[in-house]
């Protein structure tokens, strides 16, 4: 099965080992390396040499600090193997920032069945190569190399979120393909060191392409801590809230989409997260406000609101009523969902969950009615923004999914397939194969102007 190597488990509760050994231990035995908690992070680098690919970690480990245990462990392995660190219950968001920002390679929940603990693996297998040496590098701190300036990418000084160990690359640009290194992958971003800068009058570092997929993970997870965390006062989460639709920015213009159509996204959903906040401070329903709140500050509801705003536009609809009825439905279309399943994977939905999310448009659509707090229209677009990617849909077969339906539907799948993938280029090729064919020949033209791809393009 782990046909990169060999993963090793460390885990003190027997669930996952009895999961792995009675169905999949028996026909891969070199496949999986089993250890308890007292191992030593030198054990696990000799572990590295029986060609170990992957390391598979709880954060429930008794009697031992995990951030000290990963820090140690990375630096005996220089990094090159991928570490996921597992949990069955919650985890700290504060613990779950630090650990990622020190560049391991993911936090996820642990799965119930041998089939998701086969995914998950395979997964995190299947990108290995990203997760290369996070600490050696050719170029040592403070000397000067020559790089073509494609190969970087710029991010303003205020944009760094602080970091008691990043884990990419800082660099200042000297002239044409002329760079610096100013801070090594595993050293803090602190206020220290912006200030360092500022003082200089430099508003801008750079990064390496490869290695800006890393700092907008930190972003990504930092603002959504930081908007869910109760002692977060609300100047914090509107900041938080701006560099989630930042990142989400960075994200699409890495994807080819252009510097006019980022600026005219991002205005559509800052508009209609005011809208829906001044809806929602007339009504006295605290419920509704709470769940609603909760659903439409979500990182993957603001990306749905921002490529609603932008396919809108490219439909060339003018009427402020009609964009604003779309963006109100991208930013709650996930309603139906509830506030935790969203987070889960769907290969390790209970029967409980699977029937939820196969019934969550009409759920939603449902629950939008009862709180009062929208147009029927918005309900409409809720309920059917699954329909386009249903081949059975009667709907789409006859033709009465409206236009802003269709929107809502294209862009929650490309934030969900796309966006949200550890390789978006890629997964955006794929997209175009798999997925885009089943939308009208109107969005499909959208598609590509906004996601510009000649050979695609000139083929259609």
């Amino acid at each position: 099965m782990l046909i990169l190597g060999t993963a090793l488990i460390i885990d003190n509760n027997n669930e996952i080992k009895s999961l792995i050994w009675e169905n999949l231990y028996r026909d891969h035995p070199d496949s999986f390396i089993f250890q308890q908690s007292t191992i030593t992070a030198s054990q696990i680098a000799m572990d590295k040499k029986k060609g170990v690919s992957v390391i598979v970690l709880s954060a429930h480990l008794p009697k031992l600090n995990l951030e000290d245990f990963i820090s140690k462990l990375l630096e005996d392995t220089l990094g090159s193997i991928p570490i996921i660190v597992t949990y069955k219950r919650s985890i700290d968001p504060k613990l779950q920032t630090n650990l990622i920002a020190m560049g391991i390679a993911g936090v996820e929940e642990l799965p119930g069945t041998h089939q998701g603990i086969k995914s998950l693996l395979t997964k995190y297998l299947g990108d290995k190569q990203k997760f290369g040496n996070i600490r050696a590098s050719a170029e040592q701190k403070d000397k000067d190399f020559t790089t073509l300036d494609e190969s970087m990418i710029q991010v303003p000084l205020d944009d760094f979120i602080f970091t008691p160990k990043s884990f990419f690359n800082v660099f200042i640009r000297l002239a044409k393909d002329k760079y610096i290194k100013v801070l090594n992958a595993g050293d803090p971003i602190n206020q220290e060191f912006i200030d360092k800068y500022k003082t200089k009058n430099i508003l801008s570092l750079h990064l390496k392409i490869e290695e800006h997929e890393k700092y907008l993970k930190l972003s990504h997870v930092h603002a959504q801590n930081s908007i869910l965390n109760e002692k977060k006062d609300d100047t914090q989460k509107i900041e938080a809230l701006s560099n989630q639709i930042e990142s989400t920015a960075l994200h699409m213009t890495q994807l080819g989409v252009t510097t006019e159509n980022v600026a005219i996204a991002k205005g559509c959903v800052e508009n209609t997260r005011n809208l829906i906040n001044q809806l929602m401070m007339n009504s006295h329903k605290k419920d509704s406000y709470d769940l609603i709140k909760k659903i439409m500050e979500h990182d993957h509801a603001t990306s749905v609101s921002m490529l609603s705003g932008l396919f809108a536009r490219s439909q060339d609809i003018r009427s402020a009523k009609t964009v604003q009825i779309i963006g109100l439905a991208a930013l709650v279309h996930d309603i139906g969902l509830g506030t935790t399943i969203r987070e889960s994977n769907k290969d390790n939905f209970n029967p409980e969950e699977k029937l939820k999310y196969m019934k969550h448009a009409s759920m939603g659509a449902d629950y939008l009615r009862k709180s009062g707090l929208f147009e029927e229209v918005v309900c409409q677009i809720v309920e059917n923004h699954h329909e386009q990617e249903d081949p059975n849909s009667a709907k789409k077969k006859t033709a009465s999914i409206s236009i802003a339906s269709e929107i809502v539907s294209l862009s929650d799948s490309i934030s969900t397939n796309v966006l949200e993938n550890d390789n978006p280029k890629k997964a955006l090729s794929q997209f175009r194969i798999s997925k885009l064919k089943t939308f009208s020949i109107q969005m499909q033209k959208a598609f590509d102007e906004i996601f510009p791809d000649q050979d695609i393009t000139q083929k259609r």
